[in-house]
This record gives structure tokens, C-alpha cells and sequence, in this order.
């Protein structure tokens, strides 16, 4: 084997953090992943992890060696990205990340069979989730439906735009009263997103700000929803995920005068030096103005 297939084995154990996790991903035995990572350790003359009975922990050479190597592996996915497109048919795996099921809903499922149909060769593995991805360590090749600040290797593009709304039940509001001013927030039960960077900061329009401890936390913006149907506090999301509670009254808008307007929602990728064909049709496809 050689020492790039080490460096690549190392990858997949650093980012798993357990043998057998790593081994069952790559189908090999844990004895021989176990074996390979020695012989990689044992070459550079350093310990790469430490180890206990339950998992395993990254030294400060690992750390130093993982960041390395993750770059090395971006550059390997670019040659092969280049590689691919000596042949005419788009083919592999692409591994998309939506944020929230809205937007596989609204942008995704709707053309899959079209799309599947067209390429039949790429393979697709969509994860409707809340979490901001790491596209390195999460190997993900497309996330959609972001609108926070990204690091400098990534690309971003514009898909829509959309106001953030506060909302409240009807039954909340006369238990508790409307909320006239901003400071009037301090006062009630504020519901927030658990992946939202500053989920204790309001998304108010320039020259307004707000920090509020939010009462409850949760995972997903449907159980946001939920919740707030419940009359258990007031919530903030994009108008588009709101429209169904608005139109049934479930929901009703409160403080509208302070409200962001216009947030742009992204779709982001690695950038590659050569865009793999397989992304580059689903952008096309799915995305093209």
C-alpha cells in the first residue's frame, strides 16, 4: 500500500474518530485498518492518536497532519473531477445536504424522476437536516437553503429571497399579550433553531438589535412550528416556511415594523478547480436561471 493510501485511510479514521466505524465504512477489517494506521505512525516516527477503550483521540501531530491531508484529498477530487470528464456520461455519488425538508420539498423531489431519468448514473444521497455541514469533514458536495457566512474555499449563489417573521399563536397572544415594542420580547417565551449560530439574536431590520434567551431550543424548524401552534412561545423563520400557518390562522404576525427583509438563501459547494461532472449537471438542472 502505498503512503497516499495511508494518508487517505488516516482521513477517514481522524474524521470517524473509532476504528470500527472507519473500517465498516471503507469494508475492510478493523485488524488491518488497525495495522495500516501503525505502519503510517511508525514511518512518520509520531504518535497520531491517543487511544482509549472507546474511542479514538487526534494528538496535536494528527491535527496538524488531518488538516494536510484534507487538503491533499480536495486536490485528489479535483484530479479525478478532471479526470471524469474524458468520459461523455456524468456518473458517482453526489452527497447533498438541504437545510430542512422545505427545500428538498420545494426544489428536489419534485424533478428527481426527470433527473434520475436524464442521468442515470449518478447516484444521489440527500440529507434533509438543521446542521450547518462541514463540507470537508462531512464529504458533502452540495447544501442548500443557507444563509450564514462561509469559509473562503466556498462557493455561494443566490436561489431566493425571504423576510423572517416573528409569529405567535392566537391562544399565546391572549395568554400572554402582544409584544408592542422589541423590549416588550424580554418578557415572553422565545423558541429558536439549535444549529442557528447566534440562536439567542433576533434577524431585525438594519439599525435594530436584539438578544433574547430563548426558553426553548429545537431541532428543526417544523418542530418550531409546532411548538409556537401550541401556544408554548414566539418564533422567527423565513416567510416561505410560514405560509401554510399564516393562511390557516394557526399563527399570527407580531411586530412586523421590525422585520428583515430581503435575506438572500444560498446554495453553496466546495470550489473545486475542475467542477465534477455529476455536480455540474445538477446545478444545471436543477438551478440554471
Amino acid at each position: 500500500m502505498s503512503e497516499l493510501d495511508r494518508f487517505e485511510l488516516f482521513v477517514h479514521v481522524a474524521t470517524a474518530e473509532n476504528l470500527t466505524e472507519a473500517a465498516n465504512f471503507l469494508r475492510i477489517a478493523k485488524s488491518s485498518l488497525s495495522k495500516q494506521i501503525k505502519n503510517l505512525e511508525a514511518e512518520l516516527k509520531v504518535d497520531l492518536f491517543s487511544r482509549d477503550a472507546h474511542h479514538l483521540q487526534l494528538t496535536s501531530h494528527g491535527k496538524a497532519l488531518l488538516e494536510h491531508c484534507l487538503s491533499l484529498m480536495k486536490e485528489l477530487d479535483n484530479t479525478r473531477a478532471f479526470c471524469q470528464k474524458f468520459h461523455a456520461e456524468p456518473a458517482g455519488t453526489l452527497s447533498i445536504t438541504t437545510f430542512g425538508n422545505y427545500y428538498a420539498s420545494k426544489y428536489l423531489f419534485p424533478r428527481l424522476a426527470e433527473f434520475s431519468e436524464r442521468y442515470p448514473k449518478i447516484n444521489l444521497v440527500i440529507n434533509t437536516t438543521e446542521r450547518i455541514p462541514d463540507f470537508a469533514r462531512d464529504k458533502v458536495d452540495l447544501a442548500i437553503g443557507l444563509s450564514y457566512p462561509v469559509a473562503s474555499d466556498i462557493v455561494r449563489r443566490k436561489m431566493l429571497s425571504t423576510d423572517f417573521m416573528l409569529c405567535a399563536s392566537p391562544s399565546y397572544l391572549a395568554k400572554y399579550g402582544t409584544p408592542k415594542t422589541l423590549e416588550d420580547l424580554k418578557q415572553h417565551r422565545y423558541i429558536s433553531l439549535l444549529s442557528r449560530p447566534e440562536s439567542h439574536i433576533l434577524r431585525l431590520k438594519p439599525g435594530y438589535k436584539l438578544t433574547i434567551q430563548p426558553s426553548l431550543l429545537l431541532s428543526s424548524s417544523q418542530d418550531m412550528l409546532e411548538c409556537a401552534e401550541q401556544g408554548l412561545g414566539i418564533i422567527q423563520l423565513s416567510d416561505f416556511k410560514l405560509e401554510k400557518a399564516l393562511k390557516n390562522k394557526t399563527l399570527v404576525p407580531v411586530l412586523k415594523k421590525y422585520y428583515q427583509t430581503g435575506t438572500e438563501i444560498f446554495y453553496y459547494y466546495p470550489k473545486y478547480r475542475y467542477i465534477r461532472p455529476a455536480l455540474r449537471k445538477f446545478l444545471d438542472f436543477f438551478f440554471a436561471n
